[in-house]
């Protein structure tokens, strides 16, 4: 993946000594050669994967023009004009990718960082001596900039209460993140604002209401995407748990010629073991398919695989994933790790009556209304006089404003109060007159988000969630919701899009495995380390979880049950990424 640093003149009194030293510092590593210049400031780019906008700046990263699969190399100067006069929003509306943009305008008095919508490349920034800096990764910030990491424990609070939702803050004191569709602007100051919002495509004059058009879209987009987004990379590993998401990326990959092998990961316990379906899945796609056993023995729970992170976005159980993922692609001689990570987010599989309330509101009670009723109640399971009752609820007496999700279990007082002044995403918080499914839906986008924006970029082998991509969500926020739960069977638009593609047993599955039993095993496994860890940890030093709970809770000596034991392995995954930190990630 491309790593990048941009230095950008954040006010007229920017202290110019950074600027010599940073350019010190990138000659001292080896790194002047891939040094572009934009109006006092510089843009350095490790991976030399950029497209220039002359001396207003650069589009860092991977950039795929709308409806094509190369990567676009050089725009014409009539492109570049334009991007720069909408501040970036002409690159949203015809091109597509994971990159982050930084234009400048006016002779360096003004600039915009803009950072993709579901784009993996990070977008960290900080300000120093009156520059803006903007990063992929913490490392060349300390490295060249002199950046020097703490942990904010106040953002950690929010993060463990807030779970998959990010804020602005990452974990780390004095540095910000901007997310997918986020402008940062500088006018002497800076704000951000979007300039891409899930909104605009649940807007019902757009929606695709015909259902063979929708399965027929969606199969075409995901085609092309999963071609563009592998096409930058010489052999894949995938990995393949047998599951529909993952299947309908092998089939993807396949259509498009890509050379990839397939790996699936099993547990002792048959939840966690799905191999059977994998290779169903490897053997329609004609792909070698490898096995690896999760090792409890190998977890270390000292370790953070987010250790580089800034935030702790990483779980124990991961390493092994990782570690097998790693093992092949060294094998095979593959260059990026993919996965079907996102894809219940991505297809709408919602587990409430809200897209029958959309059909109610669309059309009124009725045939129609009951029809996504009753499917909704064979996916739940509920009982079709609860999904009649919670649409009713939603479409009609219930409040559809912002939700605050999140888990306040073995926090501490303080840290429960930190939390609670976290601002709302504004994903969250959906427009008045939006159906409550699309609200729904955008909600799931926003926690996919955050999984899309959780990788590496020092990592040597690309790890990459193909179906979060900005064509494809914008293509599913435009199918109704009640269309993905036809025939009692969610992500019914996927499964009929690749039923050419995939086996019945497939695209018809209704099981779904789970790494619950790994965990739990991990759990007991290591109860004394995790005790270590969090009773005499850094959470616990910084007054960020309650000790009664964590001991009442610790001290239990059955077999790991019940719920409480995961809330305990997050709390152990955050005290070791803040080790990570205390001790000098790198």
């Amino acid at each position: 993946m491309t790593r990048y640093l941009a230095l950008v003149r954040g006010s007229k009194g920017a202290d110019d000594r950074l600027l010599t030293r940073v350019k010190t510092a990138i000659d001292h590593h080896g790194l002047g050669d891939h040094i572009c210049s934009i109006h006092g400031g510089l843009i350095l780019t490790i991976g030399n994967c950029s497209v220039s906008l002359g001396r207003h700046g650069a589009v860092v990263g991977s950039l795929f023009r709308r409806g094509e699969t190369k990567v676009v190399h050089t725009l014409v100067e009539s492109m570049q004009a334009c991007i720069v006069r909408t501040e970036g929003s002409e690159l949203i509306d015809e091109y597509w990718g994971d990159y982050v943009a930084v234009i400048t305008r006016n002779d360096g008095e003004e600039a915009t960082i803009l950072r993709s919508p579901f784009g993996d490349l990070p977008c960290l920034f900080t300000e120093m001596a009156g520059w803006m800096l903007v990063a992929s990764d913490v490392d060349l910030l300390a490295r060249l900039a002199g950046f020097h990491p703490q942990v904010d424990w106040t953002a950690a609070c929010q993060h463990l209460a807030l779970r998959d939702i990010r804020l602005r803050p990452t974990c780390l004191a004095g540095l910000n993140e901007l997310h997918g569709g986020e402008r940062l602007r500088l006018r002497g100051g800076w704000s951000v604002d979007e300039a891409w919002s899930p909104w605009r495509f649940a807007d019902p004059d757009l929606q695709i209401t015909e259902r063979d058009e929708a399965v027929a879209c969606l199969r075409t987009e995901t085609l092309r995407t999963v071609r563009a987004k592998a096409s930058r990379f010489r052999r894949i590993v995938l990995m393949l748990s047998g599951g529909l998401d993952s299947s309908i990326v092998a089939a993807s990959l396949a259509d498009s010629e890509q050379h990839f092998h397939c790996l699936t990961l099993v547990t002792r316990d048959r939840l966690g073991d799905e191999y059977g379906y994998a290779k169903d899945a490897s053997d329609a796609v004609e792909r070698p398919l490898h096995m690896s056993m999760r090792e409890v023995s190998r977890i270390d729970m000292r370790m953070s695989v987010a250790a580089r992170l800034p935030r702790p976005v990483a779980r124990a159980f991961a390493q092994e994933s990782r570690r097998a993922a790693l093992e092949l692609t060294g094998k095979i001689g593959a260059d990026a790790i993919f996965g079907g990570g996102g894809g219940d987010n991505l297809f709408c599989s919602l587990q409430s009556g809200a897209p029958a309330a959309d059909r109610l509101i669309a059309a009124g009670p009725g045939r129609h209304f009951l029809e996504t009723a009753r499917n909704i109640s064979v996916v739940a399971p509920a009982s079709m006089g609860a999904v009649i009752g919670d649409a009713v609820r939603r479409a009609w007496l219930g409040k559809r404003g912002a939700i605050r999700p999140g888990d306040q279990s073995y926090l501490s007082a303080g840290a429960i109060e930190a939390a609670m002044d976290a601002p709302i995403h504004p994903w969250l918080s959906p427009p008045s007159g939006t159906l409550p499914g699309k609200a729904g839906h955008a909600r799931l986008l926003a926690y996919a988000q955050s999984y899309a924006e959780s990788f590496d970029p020092r990592d040597a082998c690309s790890t990459v969630a193909p179906l979060l991509a900005q064509p494809l969500v914008e293509l599913c926020l435009r199918i109704p919701t009640w269309l993905w739960f036809e025939k009692g069977i969610n992500r019914s638009v996927a499964r009929d899009a690749f039923t050419a593609h995939l086996p019945l047993e497939i695209t018809h599955r209704r099981s779904k495995g789970s790494p619950e039993s790994f965990i739990a095993e991990i759990y007991d496994y290591h109860r004394s380390t995790i005790c270590d860890l969090l009773l005499d940890g850094l959470l616990m030093q910084n007054a960020v979880i309650d000790r009664h709970q964590v001991e009442r809770t610790l001290s239990d000596v059955r077999p790991a049950h019940g719920m409480a034991f995961h809330r305990i392995m997050e709390l152990a995954d955050v005290e070791a990424w803040a080790r990570s930190w205390s001790c000098g990630a790198g």
